[in-house]
């Protein structure tokens, strides 16, 4: 079942004060597997992305199977209004690691959602990853492309990959990111912030060439991470900005199973 929680992030530690449950209009739940939140303009509501499954194993070979990534927009109350899927061309292109993030800018004919993937998909370039804009008055999809750090080589503890698992916007032109590989405890080596700009391009549609997106580093997360027990988790997974300029990050402990067990929240402060 989907819920949105609210977190009073001002008490040591953080509170959760309430939860909305997602629902349709006759009342019927939800499981999606959410990965992202965004907060609509003038209290319209919340847009949020939930993660895919499967992959296609060539371009148009995709399994019956497949579960698709999916933007979702959604009233105060947690009332689904709509599930909007990619176009089918890049559907066709799907892997298993999808949308991670979600942020929105402007509100009426000029909201525009953006959405990050995770990790490269079929056809897409080695360590170069999609950013998707959806602009809500139109339902056209266009695509940028983010360049991800290599993974350290050789590698460390088996297959490393690296990808972004949040998408922030932090005013109207600039974006942050988290990125960060697929390792834990010593083996873990890439836990970052990084900021990027969209002044100047122009995202295409599917058939296009995707202009890529120059990315500066914001904050190296490795202390952050290490200062509650000096264990270093995979999985650093959100990120906000409160309206005082604090940045919160937060990260999942995947269910506990072989995992540190835990859950750090921490205020970043005011680091854009």
């Amino acid at each position: 079942m989907s819920r949105i929680f609210a977190v009073d992030v001002s008490s040591r530690p953080a509170v959760i004060t309430g939860e909305t449950e997602l629902h349709s209009a006759t009342g019927g739940t939800f499981n999606f597997d959410l990965e992202g939140i965004a907060t609509r303009a003038n209290g319209a509501g919340f847009w949020l992305v939930s993660e895919g499954a499967q992959n296609c194993s060539a371009i148009g070979v995709c399994p019956g199977n497949r579960t698709f990534n999916l933007l979702i927009q959604v009233a105060p109350d947690g009332l689904v209004l709509q599930q909007i899927q990619l176009p089918t061309a890049v559907n066709d292109r799907q892997r298993s690691n999808g949308f991670e993030g979600v942020a929105v800018l402007g509100s009426g004919v000029d909201e525009r959602v953006y959405v990050a993937f995770q990790n490269p998909w079929l056809g897409d370039p080695a360590n170069t990853v999609r950013i998707g804009r959806y602009e809500v008055a139109t339902g056209l999809w266009t695509f940028f492309y983010y360049p991800l750090d290599v993974p350290p080589s050789p590698t460390l503890g088996g297959n490393v990959n690296v990808g972004l698992s949040e998408l922030v916007a932090v005013n109207p032109q600039t974006f942050a990111v988290i990125e960060r590989d697929n390792q834990a405890g010593p083996d873990a080596r890439i836990k970052k912030v990084y900021s990027f700009s969209i002044a100047g391009l122009t995202p295409q549609s599917q058939g296009g060439v995707f202009p890529l997106a120059t990315k500066t580093l914001v904050r190296d997360l490795m202390d952050d991470l290490k200062r509650p027990n000096g264990l270093v988790i995979e999985k650093v997974e959100g990120l906000t900005r409160l309206l005082n300029g604090d940045v919160i990050m937060v990260t999942d402990n995947d269910g506990v199973d072989g995992t540190a067990g835990e859950t750090q929240f921490q205020n970043l402060g005011a680091i854009f």
